[in-house]
């Protein structure tokens, strides 16, 4: 039999964009850390071609509202990197600048980003044992706002399949990101202070 055509409505005034990392009363620090993650099976990972200036990385990241970048070859197929707004709006432009004798707004991503020979990761099947509690803990241990996720497609090769961040645990778990993105305070220290279940941070 024929399908029916779906019935439309208009949309409001005051429609807005859903927010898929907003506070969930479900995350806790004893809930699973896939409860936590990105998952770039149903979320694509924003990115950029490695030969294109700073400013446009800076100019990405404030229209789409992240702090993180892929960077790919100019064909766009290959991750070569990544690049965070601490790599752009930190120190590190500055002095290249000053060491190549160049315009900031002449740098070029692949100068300043981290190249993915020295990037780590988290395997996916230890994700999947793990708790948010565990995430929270290696993010404060090892200084990081962000890791990333590997696992294996079906033809065996290792992909990145997600990410964790400080700034969207914080959401979910409903503390105050910009103490964290400020650099005030760590993600352990917000949660000590709003008294979140603290002895799940010293699991395993």
């Amino acid at each position: 039999c024929a399908l029916p055509i779906l019935e439309h409505k208009s949309i409001t005034e005051n429609t807005t964009m859903v927010d898929p990392f907003l506070k969930d009363d479900n995350v806790t620090l004893e809930a699973p850390a896939t409860s936590v993650m990105t998952d770039f099976q149903h979320i694509i990972p924003a990115s950029i071609a490695s030969d294109l200036t700073i400013d446009s990385a800076c100019e990405r990241m404030k229209a789409a509202k992240i702090r993180l970048l892929f960077v790919t070859n100019s064909d766009g197929d290959t991750i070569v990197g990544l690049i965070t707004a601490t790599d752009l709006f930190g120190t590190t432009p500055v002095k290249l600048s000053q060491e190549l004798r160049v315009p900031r707004n002449e740098l070029k991503i692949a100068q300043i980003m981290t190249p993915y020979y020295k990037l780590t990761a988290i395997p996916f099947e230890h994700v999947e044992k793990a708790q948010v509690g565990h995430v929270v803990k290696s993010l404060h241990e090892f200084g990081r706002q962000h890791t990333l996720v590997v696992d294996t497609n079906e033809e065996g090769n290792e992909v990145i399949r997600g990410m964790f961040s400080n700034n969207q645990i914080c959401r979910q778990l409903g503390l105050d990101v910009q103490q964290i993105l400020g650099g005030t305070t760590s993600l352990v220290d917000l949660i000590i202070a709003d008294g979140k279940n603290t002895h799940s941070l010293k699991l395993g």
